[in-house]
Formats: structure tokens, C-alpha cells, sequence
């Protein structure tokens, strides 16, 4: 299979393809990255260089990962560790004279000369270590599991003590998160570069009388802060909906739904779709009447409000999910974490209550701030 190297990385990467596109038209940009068994790739246009090294990665024993812990690197980092790429990176910052050194996750850092560092601008997307801090409080996990996800936190915590402030500036998805991470690291150095979607190209949205009675979850179901949110949805809010809208139905799509989501749909046989992997999810949205954010955890930006929103899909969503979009309530979307009215806003919603007015504000907001071009524009002003 030949693909292009650049897909291997995260589709919610403020390093993406559409952004590689625009910095080139002003930097020349060589690209390093692994290759896993036989892949075969082939170099984009936009690249003046491709380098690919073979994956030499070999999981850690458990007893070396504890060890490595101990020292003051996380297993985030030591899964990660490779001869071959770090000797790659040193032969080829050696030999070409680097503006910049833009790397994807913290991980990568550990293939840099510490003499290179100041060159180095590093994208987290989300603060690690606060993410797992946060993720632990998640009502999904038994203790001994919290446990373990807050050591997580305490290890990664130190290690970016170590190393971010070495960095040129450490990107982060959002204001709120940028907000929230300087508050325990002191960092000076942390900024935001949205996220940018590629709004689906369409003449024309679907209206309110084209939709089906339908609320739709999206996102991978095998995510802790999806599984605790549609279990939030499942448990609290939807009891609360289908005594004012017997006959909404909710769409929970995404891939490898966790057995938690799947059990508590039983309880609603009529009403719960749940899709697993779908060929498309933008088929849901726009389907749909509503779209819902319920997850707890407030980290980054939620991908699915911005996809529902670029589509035309009013949101519901709860504080956390919009904590890195920055909608405005009862403008954009609407806000709230009380199931109660959380239930009563998709109600009104559902029955057409300013839907147009929500369909349109809300396309307009992703259209104005979440595209790729003002992505690398803001991404270009920290490489110059």
C-alpha cells in the first residue's frame, strides 16, 4: 500500500496535511517519520525531502518500564525509544542547517540534541499530564485504576518539567488548555494554534424538515471520555428526554463501542442505535436534527462539535466539550452540564425552537475560526 507519510499522523494534528500545504508555499520542509512492517510511501509535492526509517521500536518489559518510570521518564516516552530514528535525526540536523525542528508529541523529543533544542517547536496538541490527571477522576475507572492513571500523570508531570521549557514553543490546541497547563508548569513558552476541519463541500445544507427525529454521538467508543460521556447521556439524560419526546431516537456512532455503552443501551431498545464503525460519520450529522457533547473531561477540542456545526447540526453540549471550542451559548450552541435542561435544550431543539438560527451561527463560527489556513498562519508567525 503507498500512502503519503504525513497521514500517519493524527487527523485532529495542528501538523496536517492542509497545514503542511500552506507552510510550504513558504519554507522548504523535509519530513522524517517511521515506517511500520511493509509500507511503502510516496513523497507529496508539498515535501522537499522525505526521510523514512524503519520502526525499530520494541515494547519495554514491564520491569524496565518501572525502572524507567522511576528515573523520571514516563512509558508514554519509553514505548517510543529508537536507536535508529534518534541516529537519523542527529545525522541530519548535522548535516542541514534547521531553521526550525517542528516535532509531533512530546515523545519525539527524546531523538533531539539537546544543542538543537532551542530550534525545536513541539506540538502536545493536549497537556499530558493534566489530561491524565483529569481523565483519572472519570467515573468509568475502579480505584486501583485511578490510581494508576494519576502515578501516569506524576511521571509524565516531571518529565515535562525536563524538557518543555527547553523548547523553542510547546503548541498547544487550545486557549483554555494553554490557560489551565502555564498554572502548573509556569511555562512561557506555551501557545495556541487552533485546530482547523475541511468543512464537507456541499450546495446545500440539509434543513430542519429534511432531518429524521434523531440525536447523534459521535467520536471512537472506546475512548474513556466518550464511554464516560455516553454513559452520562445513556443513564441521566436520556430517561429525562424520552419523557417529553418518546419518539427521538439517539445514533451513538463511532468505532469499537465499549460493552459499558452497549449494556446500558439495552435499556432503551427502541430509541439507542448503536453503529460502531460506520463508512461515514458526516452522514449521521447530517441526519440528524441534534448533535450532543456530553463527556466530562475538559481537555483540547472536541472534533465532533466542529464537525456537526461545519454541517449545519445544531449542538448540545456540556461545558467541557466546549471548553476548547469557546462557543457562545445560546448563540452558537448551547451549554449546560444538568441533565435536566441538558434534556430540555435538545427538546427544543428537536422541535425546531431557533434550530435555523443554531444551524447557521454555528457553521459560521467553525468556517470563521477552525480553518487550516488560519491554522498555519498562526503556526508560520511562531516559525518565523
Amino acid at each position: 500500500m503507498i500512502k503519503f507519510p504525513i497521514e500517519l499522523q493524527s487527523g485532529s494534528s495542528i501538523v496536517s496535511v492542509n497545514s503542511m500545504i500552506e507552510l510550504s508555499k513558504q519554507h522548504e520542509i523535509d519530513l522524517i517519520c517511521f515506517k511500520f512492517n511493509n509500507e511503502e510511501f510516496l513523497k507529496p509535492d508539498y515535501i522537499n525531502n522525505l526521510t523514512v526509517v524503519k520502526s525499530d521500536i520494541k515494547k519495554p518489559f514491564f520491569l524496565s518500564k518501572f525502572l524507567l518510570t522511576l528515573v523520571g521518564t514516563p512509558p508514554s516516552i519509553s514505548v517510543f525509544s529508537s536507536k535508529l530514528m534518534r541516529r537519523k535525526i542527529q545525522e541530519l540536523t548535522s548535516l542541514n542547517s534547521y531553521d526550525r525542528i517542528l516535532l509531533f508529541e512530546l515523545s519525539a523529543m527524546q531523538y533531539i540534541n539537546r544543542d538543537n533544542y532551542r530550534k525545536v517547536i513541539i506540538n502536545i496538541e493536549d497537556p499530558q499530564s493534566l489530561k491524565l490527571w483529569r481523565l483519572s477522576k472519570l467515573k468509568i475507572w475502579s480505584s486501583f485504576q485511578a490510581i494508576r492513571i494519576k502515578l501516569l500523570s506524576l511521571s509524565t508531570y516531571l518529565y515535562e518539567i525536563k524538557i518543555l521549557h527547553q523548547a523553542s514553543k510547546v503548541l498547544l490546541l487550545s486557549h483554555a488548555d494553554v490557560l489551565d497547563f502555564r498554572k502548573i508548569h509556569k511555562l512561557t513558552n506555551l501557545v495556541h494554534v487552533p485546530y482547523g476541519i475541511t468543512p464537507k463541500k456541499t450546495e446545500k445544507l440539509r434543513s430542519y424538515s429534511e432531518r429524521e427525529q434523531a440525536i447523534v454521538y459521535t467520536g471512537n467508543m472506546f475512548h474513556p471520555a466518550n464511554i464516560d460521556g455516553a454513559l452520562f447521556l445513556i443513564n441521566e439524560i436520556m430517561p429525562i428526554l424520552l419523557a417529553k419526546e418518546p419518539g427521538v431516537v439517539l445514533w451513538i456512532v463511532g468505532a469499537e463501542p465499549d460493552q459499558k455503552i452497549k449494556e446500558a443501551a439495552k435499556l432503551f431498545p427502541k430509541n439507542i442505535v448503536v453503529t460502531g464503525r460506520v463508512a461515514s460519520v458526516s452522514d449521521y450529522l447530517e441526519r440528524a436534527k441534534v448533535s450532543v457533547c456530553p463527556i466530562l473531561l475538559s481537555i483540547g477540542v472536541q472534533t465532533k462539535v466542529l464537525e456537526a456545526m461545519s454541517l449545519g447540526t445544531p449542538v448540545v453540549s456540556t461545558s467541557a466539550g466546549n471548553s476548547g471550542i469557546n462557543g457562545i451559548d445560546g448563540q452558537e450552541l448551547h451549554v449546560c452540564d444538568d441533565p435536566n435542561i441538558f434534556a430540555l435544550k435538545i427538546c427544543r431543539l428537536i422541535n425546531g425552537i431557533d434550530w435555523q438560527d443554531f444551524s447557521i451561527r454555528g457553521r459560521d463560527k467553525v468556517l470563521r475560526e477552525f480553518s487550516w489556513e488560519k491554522s498555519a498562519r498562526i503556526l508560520n508567525k511562531y516559525l518565523q
